[in-house]
């Protein structure tokens, strides 16, 4: 299970791309009048593009909870890039924890995934335990740092959820924002076995 501790800041989210994106006028006194809205669109629009990448497009802090390891050598994180593990902790059935020294494993990323891997061997996990795993993952903390096919995938879904609020149906991800998210999406082969 991802969880998000701590959701974008509302100063980084791109108001002003998206208005500009929309045409909104500027220059008046209820500029921001609209200003929630844009908000609550980029941020739906965030969840869904992470979502359907599996990638973090701001930084932020993430915690991933397992029941156990993939295997005692590598475990695969749910998003990536990974800027930094900051923790891992290890929890059995009372709640007593045994924390992992930064030297027990390494992070390793590709383009599309990324993963801790043990040197050695991961501790097991007691019975009816838990681990829990304390990263910070995305492209950046400013706007200007996540590749402009995901910037631009974001502004166009979240222009699409301003423009459709009142609207019953529809498809947010149209071609165009499915052929920019392609990049960042990962391929799955499964040899005829499902998952």
């Amino acid at each position: 299970m991802l969880t998000e501790i701590t959701s974008v800041d509302e100063a980084v989210l791109p108001v002003a791309p998206l208005r500009e994106h929309l045409r909104l006028g500027t220059g008046f006194s209820d500029d921001s009048l609209q200003d929630g809205l844009l908000i609550a669109s980029l941020r739906a629009a965030l969840a869904l593009v992470e979502a359907r990448t599996g990638k973090a497009v701001l930084s932020r802090p993430f915690r991933v909870i397992l029941q156990g390891w993939r295997d005692l050598y590598s475990q695969r994180l749910p998003i990536c890039p990974i800027v930094s593990v900051d923790q891992v902790r290890i929890y059995d059935v009372n709640d007593d924890v045994e924390v992992l020294a930064n030297t027990v494993y390494r992070l390793v990323q590709s383009k599309h995934r990324a993963s801790i891997e043990a040197l050695g061997a991961f501790p097991t996990v007691p019975q009816h335990g838990r681990i829990e795993i304390d990263v910070v993952a995305g492209y950046g903390a400013a706007w200007n740092a996540v590749p402009a096919g995901l910037r631009q995938a974001v502004i166009m879904v979240a222009a699409g959820l301003y423009e459709g609020r009142s609207a019953v149906g529809g498809d947010i991800l149209t071609p165009t924002v499915n052929a920019l998210l392609a990049e960042f999406r990962v391929g799955r082969l499964t040899l005829g076995r499902a998952g």
